[in-house]
């Protein structure tokens, strides 16, 4: 009648008729058969982990929400109030397409939300996506390769030390290290949209800025990357110069994609100021605010600097940053209108 708490852990359970009041089922594992719940009148709360949604025959289980009363209107629906979450736990085959379908196709004024648990669960879903995504590497990527190699040491705040111990580390990192630093991405929009994780020197044009990515791109699956990710720490040099040549090129390249921010009149690279360009010294502005004629109509999507919350004040510089570890929201862009979504607040 109401104030339930219900856990299903592969039941043979098919349908779930929650009570009036407000009340919680947590679905551990979802049997066999589609599992229907009913919404009752209250605020429910329906907790589902998606990493035990696959099967041995390796089809989705499937969750079906709907109102207490099918055919509700979408006015009076009882879904309404109630939160639903989805758990992404850790492990190695987390299918998630199809599995959570809602009769009416939204919480009305509910909240779906969706809980990351640690980034060996991301990564492990995102590489199980296959061609269907693909990301750029930034610093915090490079950092964790050169720990998976015993070259650098990663600290507890990171959220990386789950992934050197998982069973599938091996698998993981080799597809992480061979991921690019620039994404050309489809042609879409009217302008050119080009991906990568910190931005390019306003000086550069996209062909060279593609071409330098690569040469980092291809430093990482050679037999010497393991002297590049021993040799890529470091702030010099700050200044680009065309004849760079050797691991000073290399982690010249490196700084510019994966950790710029501001620049010196002299185009430096400052490293110390991460916070918004409002509060930084005299003599810094940001890489975008410098004269970016060289990059023609092409359009940078990029992130790494959460402090300037997705705003550039550049039509074409577009970033997607938006500070959701801090506790705002992320932000997705749609590339054929410039639309952007955001997400419920994150939480810190």
């Amino acid at each position: 009648s109401g104030g339930n708490a219900l856990r299903v852990n592969r039941s043979p359970l098919d349908e779930v008729r929650l009570g009036s009041l407000a009340d919680e089922l947590s679905v551990v594992r979802l049997a066999d058969a589609p599992l229907v719940v009913r919404a009752s009148e209250g605020a429910d709360q329906i907790i589902m982990d998606l990493g035990n949604t696959v099967a041995a025959d390796g089809l989705a289980r499937s969750l079906l929400l709907k109102d207490v009363v099918d055919g509700a209107s979408l006015e009076n629906s009882q879904l309404s109030d109630d939160r639903l979450t989805l758990r992404f736990k850790p492990v190695a085959s987390a299918i998630t397409k199809n599995v959570v379908t809602l009769s009416d196709g939204k919480l009305v004024s509910g909240i779906e939300n969706i809980e990351w648990d640690e980034t060996l669960g991301t990564l492990r879903l995102i590489h199980g996506l296959g061609a269907s995504a693909d990301t750029v590497l930034g610093n915090h990527d490079l950092h964790l390769i050169a720990a998976h190699h015993g070259l650098a040491t990663l600290k507890a705040k990171d959220g990386t030390l789950p992934i050197l111990d998982a069973p599938d580390r091996t698998t993981l990192m080799a597809w992480l290290q061979a991921r690019p630093l620039l994404i050309e991405l489809p042609d879409v929009a009217a302008q050119p949209h080009v991906l990568c994780h910190a931005g390019w020197l306003p000086g550069w044009t996209p062909a060279q800025a593609r071409d330098r990515a690569r040469e980092i791109e291809v430093a990482l699956r050679s037999p010497e990357a393991l002297t590049y990710l021993a040799n890529m720490y470091g702030n010099e040099p700050a200044v680009w110069r065309d004849d760079l040549a050797g691991m000073t090129r290399l982690r010249a390249i490196t700084n510019v994609f994966t950790r710029m921010r501001l620049l010196h009149a002299d185009g430096a690279l400052d490293f110390l100021h991460k916070d918004s360009p409002n509060t930084a010294p005299p003599g810094l502005k940001p890489w975008y605010a410098a004269d970016l004629s060289a990059i023609g109509e092409t359009r940078i999507v990029f992130g790494h600097w959460a402090a300037i919350l997705g705003i550039t004040h550049q039509p074409q510089c577009i970033a997607l940053d938006t500070g959701c570890v801090w506790g705002n929201h992320l932000t997705a862009y749609r590339l054929e209108d410039g639309q952007r979504f955001y997400s419920r607040p994150g939480l810190q």
